[in-house]
């Protein structure tokens, strides 16, 4: 995996930040500075995204997994290490939590694509909206029409205006569209949401956050993993979308500072 590195090699304090599907590690461009003298930042390019590449053999069946196994690869031994997640990297944030608990100082989730929480925890409406929104997606990429998937996936997701980007980033975008639509969708929807399983989580620091207005589908899946896992708690950042690692970074800034220093 290409992992994008700031801070000091030998810092005491290691956080590693999992960026959102359609995006890359340098969406964290930054937040190492501001985090203290004493931390370094690892912030991997997931499969098919920025300068990791798509592995021929990996599947919507085994992605979650195989992605977590590269992902601990980076922070080998019994160290521990902050760990933070953004949408589809929430999701692997929550699977690494899991499988690694003991080893995680704090564990900070900014509205993971948990869609099975929305099956098992409610409401039934937006899982309904949400397997027809990835029927629809699924019948445009098998049509070939990825630019159309992607626009939507943009729209849908507030990362901006698709007729503002120049047409190298939109090629860009609609050269995620194996990696994001064909492999990252397809393993989020395959995730189980299990109370039972995340309560294993309940001697972990952790923090869920969410835009004030990013879609429903996010508060409601926040709110779902906030009663499933015990201590907990719930933010909403204000003037803030789904995107808000970009667009609100001091606010979530200032929120890690405290992860990492109570007294900040």
């Amino acid at each position: 995996m290409f992992v994008h590195h700031e801070g000091p090699a030998g810092a005491s304090t290691t956080v590693l930040l999992l960026h959102a599907g359609a995006s890359s590690g340098a969406q964290w461009t930054g937040y190492a500075r501001t985090l203290g003298p004493d931390v370094r930042t690892l912030a991997p390019d997931l499969h098919g995204h920025g300068g990791t590449p798509l592995p021929a053999d990996i599947t919507a069946e085994n992605a979650i997994d195989r992605m977590v196994d590269d992902i601990l690869d980076l922070v080998p031994g019994d160290d521990c290490f902050h760990l933070v997640g953004h949408s589809f990297g929430g999701l692997l944030a929550l699977a690494l939590a899991l499988r690694v608990p003991s080893r995680i100082g704090s564990l900070t989730v900014v509205e993971p694509a948990c869609f099975d929480a929305l099956r098992v925890a409610g409401p039934q409406a937006l899982y309904d909206l949400s397997c027809d929104e990835v029927e629809q997606l699924t019948a445009l990429v098998e049509r070939g029409e990825h630019e159309q998937a992607m626009q939507w996936v943009v729209a849908r997701w507030g990362m901006g205006r698709w007729e503002l980007f120049t047409p190298q980033q939109r090629a860009a975008f609609v050269a995620l569209v194996p990696a994001l639509l064909g492999i990252d969708l397809a393993a989020a929807l395959r995730w189980r949401f299990d109370p039972g399983v995340l309560v294993r989580l309940a001697g972990v620091p952790t923090l869920l956050v969410h835009g004030e207005h990013s879609p429903a589908v996010a508060l409601h899946i926040s709110e779902a993993l906030r009663a499933a896992i015990p201590g907990s708690q719930r933010i909403c950042i204000e003037g803030a979308g789904h995107m808000l690692p970009l667009t609100h970074r001091a606010s979530l800034r200032k929120l890690l500072q405290r992860r990492l220093d109570p007294d900040a």
